[in-house]
């Protein structure tokens, strides 16, 4: 938007707003998507509202124009003010001036020593504005509920983890996810640019309809990888280009003929990791019992080292927490980092965290032994300073909820098995937990008001209760970026690991005790 007889200040200052406009637009569409409440607020007879990105989001979403007198909320003028919303629940602030009380008059006015114009003056919200939205949200939100950090950004993909396919794949069980020897989900990426009236809020991810833009469709299921988009031309100009980075899914044509390609997985080897494969191979050629006494003499020859370390062992340990020290006494951590060197792992870190604690909060450092995640895979963790500074109002609710709430008898089983009269003895009876401590006493022991607390609820599993300290509710977990993946090992590698044993066994019965294996570089030997 804009005029062609602007001065190069006003093209500047409008060409800003416009950036806003657009960006408020797709703020808009992105809340929507993800069934998030918002408002739009300004002036009513603002030129937002004939913003074209604006306006078209406005007919896009289901949303309400909210009217309403600020005089109503208790400022010193009748502004009329408008808030566009997707939550209903806004509409009731909707209100005219009932002329029960006086108006400032507009124009320019002496304030604070100095002329100035009164539509600057009512920028700011009233209070009585800011506790009619506040209440508002915090119906939407439901009544009672804690304020919330700022929410993370959450896009979740397939695995690409090679290994994990393999292992899916050779166990018989057809897997979607990236890899080398199945036909993947989609093609390889390409970059496509495109042209459009508007600039686009398409972001990275996976696209759960078409998307048109301009004269293209984007089809349902590709995955966008990254968009880049910039306007064409100076003033008057509103074409966009727009360059996208997307893998495409297949056909049904093509995908049969990549298909056509594959080498099906029962065909070949029983896929297990080559770290595996060499135990195995080194059990079949050395037999079960050599096999053994050299892992007898491997567990000797650790009990020495560690008694080598056992001075170093006590010196790391020695400025611990007394409670630290009961969770982590037996450890071997000293001999475990050694041990990491010698293997070249990449997490040496690991033993000290054994030994002195893991972090629950903040950015979670990278190991170097999972999968990273891909960019829009990765949930942004809001600042751990939060927690702290809402501490005491997360305790306080803690406090209340279980003071209003009803006490369930799987409640009574989790408080029995923590610090009760458990069966076969309590967490703090075997040296897991410490309690129970009042509020007060934790602060003493911590040296600081300035901690959370977590509920421990139970999960029934036939005839026993699993306990769980609940991260989530207070934040914990949304005070925590984690920028790997761990993909856990399930039945598929146990079927894989049996079925390269059992291939092994046959191959050697068949030709006089020789087999042959195939290694992951596809070496065989």
């Amino acid at each position: 938007m804009g005029l062609p007889w602007l001065t190069p200040w006003e093209e500047m200052k409008v060409k800003s707003a416009n950036k806003i406009y657009g960006a408020i637009a797709r703020f808009m569409y992105e809340c929507d998507e993800w069934k998030i409440p918002f408002t739009v607020e300004n002036p009513r007879g603002s030129y937002i509202w004939s913003f074209p990105d604006v306006r078209r989001a406005m007919e896009d979403i289901e949303t309400y124009n909210v009217d309403f007198q600020a005089c109503m909320y208790g400022a010193k003028r009748d502004k009329w003010t408008r808030l566009v919303t997707n939550e209903k629940h806004f509409t009731k602030l909707a209100v005219k001036c009932d002329g029960s009380h006086e108006h400032e008059p507009w124009g320019q006015v002496w304030a604070d020593g100095k002329w100035q114009w009164a539509t600057k003056l009512e920028c700011e919200y009233s209070e009585g504005l800011c506790e009619a939205m506040a209440k508002t949200a915090t119906e939407v939100t439901s009544q009672g509920e804690l304020p919330t950090p700022k929410p993370r950004i959450t896009r979740r993909v397939a695995t690409s983890d090679p290994h994990l396919t393999q292992v899916r794949a050779a166990a018989g069980k057809q897997t979607r996810k990236d890899h080398d020897t199945n036909v993947p989900e989609r093609k390889e990426p390409t970059w496509i640019t495109l042209h459009a009236l508007k600039a686009t809020a398409l972001i990275p991810g996976p696209l759960k309809e078409d998307q048109v833009i301009g004269d293209t469709t984007l089809r349902k299921g590709s995955l966008i990888e990254s968009v880049t988009q910039r306007k064409l031309g100076r003033r008057g100009s509103d074409r966009w280009e727009i360059r996208v980075q997307i893998r495409e899914p297949w056909t049904t044509e093509e995908f049969i003929k990549e298909s056509t390609k594959v080498k099906v997985p029962w065909r070949r080897q029983a896929f297990v990791p080559d770290r595996t494969l060499k135990l195995v191979v080194e059990a079949l050629e050395k037999g079960v019992e050599e096999f053994d006494r050299k892992w007898e003499a491997n567990i000797e020859i650790l009990a020495r080292r560690a008694a080598n370390y056992k001075e170093q062992e006590e010196v790391a340990r020695k400025n611990l927490k007394a409670w630290v020290k009961k969770v982590s006494q037996g450890k071997q951590t000293i001999l475990m980092e050694d041990l990491l060197r010698t293997i070249k792992y990449p997490d040496i870190d690991v033993a000290r965290c054994v030994r002195e604690g893991f972090p629950l909060a903040g950015d979670m450092p990278e190991t170097g032994v999972f999968k990273k995640k891909e960019e829009h895979e990765i949930e942004f963790g809001a600042d751990p300073e939060w927690l702290e500074s809402m501490a005491e109002d997360l305790r306080e609710d803690l406090v209340q909820s279980l003071l209003q709430g009803e006490t369930s008898e799987v409640d009574k089983a989790v408080y029995e098995l923590t610090c009760g009269e458990a069966k076969d003895g309590n967490e703090v009876e075997k040296g897991w937990a410490e309690g129970p401590y009042t509020e007060e006493q934790i602060t003493n022991l911590l040296g600081t008001d300035r901690w959370v607390a977590s509920r421990r609820f139970g999960v029934k599993q036939g005839e026993k209760i699993r306990q769980i300290d609940d991260f989530s509710k207070y934040f914990i977990n949304g005070c925590t970026t984690v920028e790997e993946r761990i993909d856990l090992d399930g039945v598929d590698h146990v079927v894989n690991l049996s079925r390269i044993w059992m291939e092994l066994i046959e191959m050697a019965k068949k030709d006089g005790g020789w087999f042959q294996v195939e290694w992951e570089n596809g070496r065989k030997s």
